[in-house]
């Protein structure tokens, strides 16, 4: 279970019902503060997930199955409409960051990082530039077109 706290009366304010024994590990709002997401596992390891949580209702609206990977950064584009998440993948902790349609819960995209787990992911330059580091210490960026 994820508390929520209003900030200006430090009082309770809801619950995110999280799968058992689960561990987060990255959090990210979209820009209009009505959808959160959240990335953890459970403590063996295997189970990996990526959920999208109605703010207003406090419901999981999608989860993403991660298997072999561990969700370590979101990130949502200014308009909303895609989460950017950095993985650590499997035992050797390659990089990975995957884009992922928001309304559909569709991967559009995969982007390989050699160098190790990818522990950031941030969104620029009015979504047409993406960043994400490793653990090595490497900073890679990917532009749009358009």
């Amino acid at each position: 279970m994820a508390t929520l706290w209003e900030i200006g009366t430090r009082k309770v304010v809801g619950t995110l019902t999280l799968p058992p024994n689960t561990h987060l590990r990255a959090l990210a709002f979209s820009p209009a503060g009505d959808v959160l997401a959240t990335g953890g596992g459970n403590d063996d390891g295997a189970t990996e997930t990526v959920m999208l949580w109605d703010v207003a209702s406090r419901t999981n609206t999608a989860t993403i199955e991660a298997d072999d990977k561990a969700a370590n950064s979101l990130a949502f584009t200014p308009d909303g409409r895609t989460l950017v998440v950095g993985f650590a993948v499997g035992e050797q902790g390659d990089g990975e960051v995957e884009l992922w349609d928001v309304a559909g819960v569709e991967r559009l995209e995969t982007l390989a990082h050699p160098g190790g787990a990818v522990t950031s992911v941030a969104v620029g330059g009015a979504g047409r530039v993406l960043a994400s580091a490793t653990y090595d210490g490497s900073v890679r960026l990917w532009t749009k077109d358009g």
